[in-house]
């Protein structure tokens, strides 16, 4: 049996767990998100293997989002760039 302390860690878990992690951020807006794995002892071919079970197990059904994803990134960039970004400070430019 599983730890529950375990199950809660961020960015730790089996692909189900990573998958309802990443949804959560998904759902938040954020689109980019980076593991560092290379600190304690992580060894090289484990890290290759955790690696490729993520893009095998976890990266497609994020994929498969990737085209309505850019094309409202695209929208709400080109939208934000009609808005002034900042009150005048009163300061000259």
């Amino acid at each position: 049996m599983r730890c529950r302390r375990a199950r809660e860690r961020p960015g730790i878990g089996t692909p189900d767990e990573m998958r309802t992690h990443l949804r959560k951020f998904a759902d938040a807006g954020v689109d980019q998100v980076a593991f560092i794995q290379q600190g304690g002892r992580n060894r090289h071919e484990h890290i290759c293997e955790a690696l490729d079970l993520f893009a095998r197990e976890v990266m497609p059904e994020f994929k498969e989002h990737e085209a309505g994803r850019l094309a409202r990134k695209s929208d709400e960039l080109r939208l934000s760039s009609r808005k002034p970004w900042r009150e005048s400070s009163g300061c000259a430019n």
